[in-house]
């Protein structure tokens, strides 16, 4: 694992306080926060997304996004972590890194150059998926920043776990999000990840307002997302913000990673 300098905190004391994320973990030096891939550091941050488990090109629309330059092509990277603990993400290994004992640090430091030019030699957008992208927040800003002389886009398959901070950081770097709404409930949305929704529905309005390409995708889950009560409920929230925004709904088991992936 390496670790390179994060951006996104302030000073909480004698500590130094993450504003990635709604947690925002108060941490000392050399203590990892919920996410266990951002860390204190002496007078600031570090961060081990800087980093890819994966690179391979598919089709955009297995990200999915299916009104974002359809037919496209995507050359996905993944770093390790994520800011919820949903119990049936099957990227455990990957998203889930750090929560136990069990799965190694499988993961590349990644070459921004290299990626923008295999991505732009295939026409193809740069997209982070699998595990939460946000937590990768410094890697996707150098993509962005390489990859707009060579027209190579940012996309993000990411749970809108994000704080106002960290939305405003990142909406330039990004051409389109599909985010994870799993459910409204505060209550059950917080047994099944392990954090509030509202930040999340928030963040689906704030990349709207700023105009970022976004489809909502909405696992099935018993319990919280799967009746019709609760379905309804979560379109009205959607339309609420925008009523052009596609939406996804898919069985839980076809999910993938924090963001997820179909």
């Amino acid at each position: 694992m390496r670790w390179t300098p994060a951006i996104l905190h302030s000073p909480a004391g004698e500590r130094v306080r993450c504003d990635l994320c709604p947690h925002r973990c108060a941490l000392a030096p050399g203590q990892v926060g919920a996410c266990k891939v951002r860390r204190g550091a002496a007078g600031g941050m570090e961060t081990a997304t800087f980093a890819t488990s994966v690179a391979h090109t598919d089709a955009v629309e297995r990200k999915p996004f299916f009104h974002y330059r359809p037919g496209a092509l995507a050359l996905t990277l993944a770093a390790p972590g994520c800011s919820f603990r949903c119990d049936y993400c099957v990227n455990h290994p990957l998203s889930q890194y750090g929560r136990e004992e069990g799965p190694a640090w499988e993961a590349a430091p990644v070459d921004v150059p290299e990626v923008v030019a295999a991505a732009a030699a295939r026409g193809a957008c740069v997209a982070l998926s699998y595990s939460e992208p946000s937590l990768a927040v410094e890697l996707t800003l150098a993509l962005a920043e390489h990859g707009r002389a060579a027209g190579v886009e940012v996309v993000w398959k990411s749970n809108g776990f994000l704080t106002p901070e960290a939305i405003d950081v990142v909406t330039p770097a990004l051409a389109a999000v599909n985010i994870d709404l799993k459910g409204l409930d505060e209550a059950r949305h917080r047994r099944l990840t392990g954090a509030a929704a509202a930040p999340v529905l928030a963040a689906i309005r704030a990349f709207h307002q700023a105009g970022v390409w976004v489809e909502v995708s909405t696992p099935l889950v018993p319990g919280v997302s799967s009746s019709p009560e609760d379905l309804s409920a979560i379109a009205a929230a959607i339309a609420d913000v925008g009523r052009g925004h596609p939406r996804h709904q898919r069985r839980r088991t076809e999910e993938r990673g924090g963001g997820g992936e179909g």
